[in-house]
């Protein structure tokens, strides 16, 4: 698959057991994409300065001292990033959120319900009332 960076999406691996599936289906819709280590994140970005960053899940508490961090940088480049579980937390808590930790783990079923249209949705079915069934796996909240 060519590319240049205008269509680039970079997916970085926190851990999490989907981050292949995360690359596979963007990949079936067309968009090329690549997993890089949290650790280059930011040098790789300033580098090749891809269309979009995905933050997968990990298991790591955003609480631990050691967890992978995020060099805040990256959020101030202009660059639309998308923080799936693990990924979000740490976002939010940079940012000034509200993340707790937990004391048990959450697996499932969930239901999301998409309150606003975006491109991000566009080839995803939602039932009549805009809802979807997704999977969760998380112990912060």
């Amino acid at each position: 698959m060519k590319t240049n960076n205008l269509n680039k999406v970079l997916v970085v691996d926190f851990g999490s057991q989907t981050t292949q599936l995360i690359i596979r289906r963007i990949r079936e819709i067309g968009i090329y994409c690549e997993i890089i280590p949290h650790n280059n994140l930011y040098s790789y970005v300033k580098k090749n300065k891809p269309q979009a960053i995905i933050l997968s899940g990990g298991p790591a508490s955003s609480f631990e001292k050691k967890s992978p961090k995020l060099n805040k940088e990256v959020l101030r480049m202009n660059i639309p990033i998308l923080g799936i579980c693990y990924g979000m937390q740490i976002i939010c808590q940079m940012l000034g959120g509200k993340v707790e930790s937990s004391n048990r783990r959450e697996f499932g079923k969930a239901e999301i319900r998409i309150l606003k249209k975006s491109l991000l949705f566009d080839r995803i079915v939602f039932s009549k009332n805009n809802a979807s069934q997704v999977w969760m796996s998380h112990g912060d909240e």
